[in-house]
């Protein structure tokens, strides 16, 4: 006892120096001999000698010995501290690198400055070496040590310093090579800045595909640069990356961007981000609230195209992106203009959506692919020259090359556990490497994440456990839960950053990567019970706020909690519907009913009707019909054991709707009235309104109009009942949709303009764009072409102001129609042009399908035929792989007539008869109208008259039925063209009185211009040449100011006849020839034999 007590020192009671050199020494000699790292430190307490001449000796002493008593409440138990003088202590710490003996001094000088020592202030210094690189023997550490101390006192004191010399530089701090990668990304990224350029950039795990983007973008200027990341964990978040592109962007440039935003379309984005509700001061009516997903993913566009900048967005890690943000990212690459996207991507773990999506992404001209290969030997060498800080052994090159297979992250952790199990050490100022017997490491991110585990502290371990369950670093909750400090919290985030297993991105740490989640939380056995604690902390910060829902619903369904997970996960699919995620509200719904489990109370039951219906419904709007329906079976099947009348009509008038939209119209009949007797039962008005509007539509696809028409008569009688005026105007609006395509004009008006009556009373702004459009649908078919603009331009105004995206479309192609009519082709084709990249940014596929072939029909009458033919085609693709039945007719129809005015009549023959034989299983009554028309010329074409007069009067009874004014003018000028060919000018003549009777007058300029050609024509078969000469050339100046190639080239072709008649041969062969020109540049092969024929006959 007595011997003992001369190594300890009096005044602390730590050991002493005689203890350091006697008996210390020794354990260090047993240390070194089995290769065990350690540290040693000289801790010394700022300006003591100060203390001791202001205070006095006593006070000093007080002092020291609350000091020594903090340093062993710092260290752990293991370590051994040592007086080594009066105010200097040496610790030693075994099995402690350099880099964490750092961390933890520093921990406690922080921790040295938060308190006071006897009343007293205190700061400390300390230098530090370590074993091996620092050197072998404890003197030769001391020294190291003491060198260190020298420089922290030099430096002000107050802090921990080593000698600097040679170590490991972990991680890279350079790109090594990827010089051609480089340079391809930097081409893409600003090749155009006013172009939408895509550019994928893939290769497998720690190839290095983040590191080469941010280093390429680190150098690029004048262009904003918006970083998103997806996460594992937040896959069943939707819209993840997108919130933290947004996010990101403001904490940049502030919310005040939002403002210059629409309020509509702000209203949407603050779905996603609450924050920007702040910048909302309007109240937003009931009727915008709800309008569809293409205002929400407008709203982001024009966030993200406000600046005068081009910008860059980048999205990481991009195969573990969600549906909803898919489906946001490949609006804004239709439609955001002056934008680089660049999508970070593995090349393992992609789901089957971000498959399709690079795909589609592909076919693109402006699409980049850079694919990252390994690392060949010499660049492998390169990478551990960069962290040794000199050249590496061949054999430690051979070793790592072979062990990492020339991927950049291997390479790092095969270096970094070379150098923590003593394979890789200095040895008098070298590098020297000792091949290890066995691997050093697997080749397995989660094995190595594991690893990396194990090797912490407990304290650390906790953080990364309760961190993995959470999905991300939450300083508020890991300090309450793992019961640190701020200081001790950032002292373990600091191990992490060091050993890799955590990053600092942004203004928060996070899991380096979500596979190293993933295998921590997998190890984790407290999992159910974190889940819970971590839900009742969120629970107690967020209140009822609705952005904490989804994250409380997530952790209360890995609790097991039934009550409140089931209650979470119903508020979280409300949320997620509202930001119209429809994938994340089966998500939820399905949480929600496995909570439930088998039980069969009543209450149970009811919550599981209830879901299970909501999950049908978004089923349902994802297109997966059939799961709706198996989800409505099993919750019809407890409504009829609970014996719940309202839950089984609901239910049956979902399953009607199911049916209905996958055309299986007698199923869907059939359970509508199952559903309407039960509403009755009830006295259910407005279920029984729903039923029978399904029953309505079903009589319509099958074209029973006036079943259709009986269904929404009473329909709206039963909305008047209980004066639903939104309803009521909805119902008049589809009836007089109904007697339009039958013909009835008259009544069709009336009944529009009933509904936008209705539509005011009611405020529905939404309704009154509708119907606007309808009546000018109504005026446009009567001819009445300026109230149709006017009816148009008031539609298109509300659907603009409301985001109605699709909508808005649909009425910018009607104007477009108006002003093809008119004659105003490139009016026209802008409006055509607008509507179709709406089409394409909505992915409205038969949106896009239909204005491209409206622009076609409009290239093929300013002649361009080839370029028509080339877009009619990409339409019909369109139509024929999306099953649009009726567009498909439509355009083969016009493939005909441009094939026919190219002369290849066996093309135009094939194409039209084509579209003859799938017009017989669709109602299309205006797609068979025009292909009859085609028909008739073709057969007139080929002299085969009889044929053609039979298509004739066919398309005569359609236009008579559909009452369209338009499509009497075009048969009652074929059959005009058709009398002169057959030369019965007393038909003729008769037909065209007719056709001048009925026409509106004025008539529209084309229209004007198409019966004085015809006039033309008539007086040069009868021999008035003058009266001819004036018509034709009245027609000939129209058709060259409006453009038309093919009426040009046929006047032409006709006063050729007419001055050969009157003998002036040199104006005849001018005419002709002219003809020629035009028939053979617009490729019309069988007008320019006709024309050539004349010629040469002039010859």
């Amino acid at each position: 006892m007595e011997k003992k007590s001369v190594y300890i020192d009096e005044l602390t009671c730590l050991y002493n120096r005689q203890y350091l050199e006697e008996k210390q020494m020794q354990k260090v000699r047993a240390l070194v001999a089995h290769g065990t790292p350690f540290s040693i430190a000289i801790v010394n307490i700022d300006h003591f000698t100060a203390i001791n001449k202001a205070h006095g000796h006593a006070k000093g002493d007080e002092v020291l010995r609350e000091f020594a008593q903090f340093l062993l409440q710092e260290l752990r138990k293991s370590d051994t501290i040592i007086r080594y003088s009066g105010d200097e202590f040496v610790c030693i710490m075994s099995k402690t690198m350099h880099q964490d003996a750092e961390w933890i001094y520093r921990r406690i000088a922080r921790a040295c400055r938060n308190r006071q020592f006897s009343g007293l202030p205190l700061t400390l210094s300390a230098g530090i070496a370590a074993f091996p690189e620092d050197g072998k023997t404890l003197p030769n550490l001391l020294k190291v040590a003491r060198g260190a101390l020298d420089i922290a006192k030099r430096r002000g004191r107050d802090q921990i310093q080593v000698v600097e010399k040679k170590a490991i530089q972990l991680p890279i701090k350079i790109l090594v090579d990827r010089t051609n990668e480089k340079r391809t990304l930097k081409a893409a990224v600003i090749s155009d800045a006013e172009q939408v350029t895509i550019v994928r950039v893939q290769g497998c795990v720690g190839i290095g595909k983040t590191r080469l983007v941010k280093d390429v973008l680190d150098n690029v200027t004048r262009r904003e640069i918006i970083w998103a990341d997806c996460s594992l964990i937040a896959g069943g978040i939707s819209y993840y990356p997108i919130r933290e592109a947004i996010e990101y962007r403001m904490m940049r440039r502030g919310i005040e961007v939002f403002r210059a935003v629409p309020r509509v379309y702000r209203y949407e984005v603050a779905k996603i981000v609450p924050e920007i509700g702040k910048t909302i001061t309007e109240e937003i009516s009931e009727k915008e609230h709800m309008v569809d997903r293409y205002r929400l993913y407008e709203g982001i566009k024009r966030f993200f195209q406000a600046g005068d900048f081009p910008r860059t967005v980048v999205i990481d890690n991009f195969q573990w992106i969600d549906k909803a943000s898919l489906d946001v990212v490949e609006y804004l690459v239709r439609s955001l203009a002056r934008t680089s996207f660049v999508f970070i991507q593995r090349d393992d773990e992609v789901s089957d959506s971000v498959d399709a999506f690079m795909e589609r992404m592909a076919a693109e001209d402006r699409f980049t692919d850079i694919a990252l290969t390994v690392f060949e030997r010499s660049d492998v060498s390169t990478c551990l020259e960069a962290i040794l800080g000199e050249k590496p052994s061949d054999t430690l090159t051979e070793y790592v090359t072979e062990e990492s297979a020339g991927i950049p992250y291997y390479i790092e952790e095969i270096m970094r556990d070379l150098h923590y199990n003593r394979y890789l050490v200095i040895e008098d100022g070298v590098w020297r490497f000792k091949q290890p017997h066995q691997h050093v490491m697997p080749h397995c991110l989660e094995e190595i994440a594991l690893r990396k585990y194990r090797r912490v502290s407990k304290k650390s371990q906790d953080v990364l456990n309760i961190a993995s369950v959470i999905g991300w670093f939450d300083p508020e909750i890991i300090q309450e839960m793992a019961a640190l400090d701020e200081s001790e919290l950032a002292d373990v985030l600091k191990t992490m950053v060091g050993i890799g297993l955590v990053r600092y991105r942004g203004e928060h740490f996070e899991f380096s990567e979500d596979v190293s989640r993933n295998a921590i939380y997998k190890k984790c056995v407290k999992g159910v019970t974190l889940h819970r604690q971590i839900a009742e902390r969120l629970e107690q910060q967020a209140g009822d706020e609705q952005h904490a829902v989804r994250r409380l619903a997530y952790h209360y369904y890995h609790a097991h909690d039934t009550r409140r997970g089931v209650l979470y996960c119903k508020r979280a699919a409300e949320r997620a519907k509202q930001q119209y995620a429809y994938e994340e509200v089966v998500q939820d719904h399905t949480w929600a009913l496995e909570l439930l489990g088998d039980d069969q109370d009543e209450k149970t039951l009811s919550i599981k009707i209830d879901c299970l219906q909501k999950r049908a419904y978004a089923l349902h709007t994802i297109g997966d019909c059939e799961a709706a329906l198996d989800g409505l079976a099993e919750g019809l099947k407890y409504a009829r054991h609970l014996n719940d009348t309202e839950s089984q009509a609901a239910i049956l008038a979902q399953r009607a709707l199911v049916y209905h939209d996958t055309l299986r119209h007698k199923e869907a009949i059939a359970e509508a009235g199952k559903s309407r007797k039960l509403y009755e039962q009830i006295n259910n008005i407005r279920g029984i309104a729903g039923t029978l509007t399904t029953v309505a539509f079903s009589h319509l696809s099958r074209t029973q109009t006036d079943m259709a028409i009986e269904m929404f008569t009473h329909v709206l009688q039963l909305y008047e009942d209980i004066e639903d005026k939104s309803e009521q105007s909805r119902i008049l609006n589809q009836l007089g949709a109904v007697y339009f395509t039958r013909g009835d004009c008259e009544r069709a008006l009336d009944y529009y303009e009933k509904a936008l009556n209705v539509a005011h009373e009611a405020e529905d702004t939404v309704a009154m764009g509708v119907v606007s459009d309808s009546i000018g649908n109504v005026y446009r078919n009567l001819g009445d072409y300026q109230r149709a603009l006017a009816s148009y331009e008031r539609a298109l105004a509300i659907m603009v102001e409301l985001g109605q995206r699709r909508q808005e479309a649909v009425t910018r192609a009607n104007i477009a129609i108006v002003y093809d009519e008119l004659g105003e082709y490139h009016t026209s084709l802008e409006y055509h042009h607008s509507a179709l990249k709406i089409a394409i940014e909505t992915g409205d596929k038969r949106g896009e399908a239909l204005s491209q072939s409206n622009v076609s029909a409009i290239y093929s009458k300013l002649g361009q035929n080839h370029t028509s033919l080339h877009l009619f085609e990409k339409s019909l693709a369109i139509a024929r792989q999306y099953g649009f039945r009726v567009l498909e007719v439509h355009i083969l129809s016009h493939i005909g007539h441009v094939h026919y005015l190219m002369g290849d009549y066996s093309q135009a023959f094939e194409k039209s008869r084509q579209a003859e034989e799938r017009a017989q299983n669709v109602h299309a009554g205006r797609e068979v109208f025009h292909n009859a028309l085609v028909l008739a010329v073709l057969h007139m074409a080929v002299d085969e008259t009889d044929r053609a007069k039979q298509y004739m009067e066919s398309a005569y009874k359609i236009a008579s039925h559909l009452c369209s004014r338009r499509m009497r003018f075009s048969i009652q000028t074929l059959l005009c063209d058709y009398y002169l060919t057959v030369r019965d000018n007393d038909t003729y003549k008769q037909t065209m009185q007719q056709l001048r009777q009925t026409a509106k007058t004025p008539l529209p300029v084309p229209e004007e211009a198409t019966l004085n050609l015809l006039s033309g024509r008539y007086n040069l078969q009868t021999g008035k040449a003058s009266k001819a000469r004036t018509l034709l050339g009245r027609s000939l100046k129209v058709f060259k100011e409006l453009g038309e190639q093919q009426k040009t080239g046929e006047i032409h072709y006709y006063r050729a006849i007419l001055e050969h008649k009157k003998g002036d041969s040199q104006k005849a062969k001018k005419s002709i020839k002219r003809a020629l020109e035009i028939f053979n540049a617009i490729g019309a092969h069988a007008w320019s034999d006709k024309a050539r024929k004349v010629l040469n006959g002039m010859q």
